[in-house]
């Protein structure tokens, strides 16, 4: 009799012993469980994180871009003006030239006429055209002068 009390005891034993086992075992597995869930919610959370990162890079490339596309278009347009003004400097300096040797001429005319003692209609028509010459040739400076004063 006693080796069956020894052997339920034993058997009680090793019922107690297996149900630790399994106890410890489920606890270990709820928490690998737990771990599991956990990492798979950081995993998601590092996914938002990312894709909201990505979007803001995105959107902050595509700002750029813009930026970049709007200062091209300023300096093109600003090149555009400039060569414009260049080139309507370049034609008033020459009508400047132009008028300036017409006015030198008239003046020649107006000195060989000024030689002879009698009056002369002639004279009177070269000074007119030397006073039209100057007006122009003054108004030709001034364009010039605001054209300097813009660049």
């Amino acid at each position: 009799m006693h080796d069956l009390t020894t052997e339920r005891d034993e058997a009680i034993r090793s019922k107690n012993s297996a149900e630790q086992e399994y106890l410890a075992a489920n606890n270990r597995l709820k928490n690998k469980s737990r771990e599991a869930d956990n990492k798979i919610k950081q995993i998601e959370l590092l996914k938002k994180e990312k894709s909201a990162s990505e979007i803001a890079l995105n959107k902050r490339i595509e700002e750029l871009k813009k930026d970049q596309k709007d200062l091209q278009e300023k300096y093109s347009k600003q090149g555009k003006l400039l060569d414009e003004e260049q080139t309507d400097n370049n034609r008033l300096a020459g009508e400047n030239e132009k008028l300036t040797e017409k006015i030198k001429e008239l003046q020649q005319a107006e000195t060989k006429l000024l030689e002879n003692p009698e009056p002369n209609l002639e004279l009177e028509i070269a000074q007119e055209k030397i006073a039209d010459l100057e007006e122009k040739f003054k108004l030709v400076d001034e364009l010039m002068s605001k054209q300097k004063e813009s660049v």
